[in-house]
């Protein structure tokens, strides 16, 4: 460190004390996030011996820190928050459409895709299939007004080098109206299946869409002494979606 002859803009003092309140807040900050990506349940778990909604925090041990969910104090509810997260994420993994809704969606996606890209789409490929046939066209026709000596064969070079470029970039394009075409009907086959593929990546999600999905399918009850969670499927939700274990029965 150099002291600079200059005069200071601020003192030494102003200047560490304004470092401190820097460090802090970024530190605030940090835990504030911890909280939100490992207690996302809280505020909708509600505690199984008094029914009032469980918090989140950190109980610090010797070496680390120990996530709980808990209840307040003077109730003895405490759930460690990794079990009752990873039973939470199991029970979304066990969801999947009903077979009524798979079908309605199934025909939703049809007559959606028919209705309107796939109808672009259609048309747009077309219109390139009749230019490709126009350039063919030209060329054969140049091909006879060669051979009939009323075009020179500079001109007509000419006229087969554009044509070729033209049908080369009208190839391109059809080739590429196709692979659209063709993804369109995979989605329609697969579209039911994203819906609840979802929900299979629920960990690779951030916690603002956690927090929205657990909104949507919240957990209806929790073991205090396992953690193990059930979900909460009511209202149209529970129409549509179903578990596996009752898609067996």
């Amino acid at each position: 460190m150099i002291k600079g002859s200059r005069e200071p803009l601020i003192s030494d003092p102003l200047f560490y004390e304004v470092q401190k309140v820097i460090n802090t807040k970024r530190q605030v900050v940090s835990e504030r996030d911890d909280l939100k990506e490992m207690f996302y349940l809280r505020g909708v778990l509600v505690c199984p011996l008094c029914s009032k909604k469980l918090r989140g925090s950190f109980s610090r041990g010797s070496t680390k820190r120990y996530p709980y969910y808990h209840c307040d104090s003077g109730c003895k509810t405490r759930i460690n928050a990794r079990i009752v997260n990873a039973s939470y994420e199991q029970e979304l993994n066990q969801l999947e459409l009903s077979k009524g809704a798979m079908d309605l969606f199934k025909y939703i996606l049809e007559d959606w895709n028919t209705g309107t890209q796939k109808a672009v789409y259609r048309q747009h490929r077309n219109v390139v299939v009749r230019k490709m046939t126009e350039q063919e066209s030209i060329i054969s026709q140049g091909r006879k007004l060669f051979i009939a000596g009323i075009l020179e064969a500079d001109d007509y070079s000419a006229l087969k080098r554009e044509s070729h470029v033209n049908f080369k970039c009208l190839k391109r394009e059809l080739n590429d109206i196709d692979a659209k075409l063709k993804h369109i009907d995979e989605q329609s086959q697969l579209g039911s299946q994203s819906i609840v593929h979802i929900l299979k990546q629920f960990l690779n999600l951030d916690v603002a869409d956690k927090k929205h999905l657990v909104s949507l399918i919240p957990p209806s009850h929790i073991d205090s002494e396992t953690g193990d969670v059930s979900l909460g499927l009511i209202g149209g939700l529970a129409k549509i979606v179903s578990t596996k274990r009752q898609s067996k029965k």
